[in-house]
């Protein structure tokens, strides 16, 4: 049986749109990385969480195949008015605010997790966006702060369940990695491609 990849996930994988035209995307980065595997992806740009529990829900990944997921950047956005958000509040209703948006973050991606039906897996973080615009300033140490609520659940549900992890944060370190604030070009595609390319030669053998 060949070797098989499957992945799902979000615009951080299906990144076509946002490099140039004779640029890969990262599905294709991977292939070009690890010839003798089979790749498939059913990432889609703009997929939420519950749209990903639904892209492993109606193509599972098959028994024996390896799985690279990503997503969560989506439901970030739906949040974002927090950061925004000029509600005078105390700082304890700040944290609870908090905690209540990781719990139901934490129900949509507990879904995702439980369609991985214990295959394989490499589950990334979201990397932190590229801040280089003087009008970001204002929400850059918030937004940073509101990611590491998403990235905990990542990481706890990932763990728990005996998944590999990406850390994204630390391989998106360079302007170059993204194609705009919170897309990755193809130099951070790269980046995603090589991860997963070692990921699959250590886990595989």
């Amino acid at each position: 049986m060949s070797k098989q990849l499957f992945i799902y996930g979000d615009s951080i994988i299906d990144n076509g749109s946002y490099v140039g035209s004779n640029e890969p995307d990262v599905a294709q980065q991977i292939s070009s990385l690890v010839p003798d595997w089979y790749v498939n992806s059913f990432a889609t740009d703009g997929a939420r969480c519950s749209d990903i529990a639904e892209q492993l829900k109606h193509n599972p990944p098959p028994s024996g195949a390896y799985v690279l997921l990503t997503g969560g950047g989506n439901d970030v956005m739906d949040t974002i008015w927090v950061v925004e958000d000029d509600t005078d509040r105390t700082f304890p209703e700040v944290l609870g605010l908090l905690v209540s948006i990781k719990e139901q973050f934490r129900t949509k991606y507990c879904k995702v997790m439980a369609e991985l039906k214990n295959r394989p897996a490499l589950v990334s973080t979201i990397y932190n966006p590229k801040f280089d615009h003087p009008s970001t300033e204002p929400i850059k140490k918030p937004a940073v702060g509101l990611l590491t609520v998403f990235n905990d659940v990542i990481q706890e549900e990932a763990c728990a369940a005996g998944y590999s992890i990406l850390e994204l944060r630390r391989l998106f370190t360079r302007a170059e990695h993204f194609a705009n604030p919170i897309e990755p070009s193809a130099l951070g595609g790269e980046t995603i491609a090589e991860a997963t390319a070692i990921w699959l030669a250590k886990s595989s053998n």
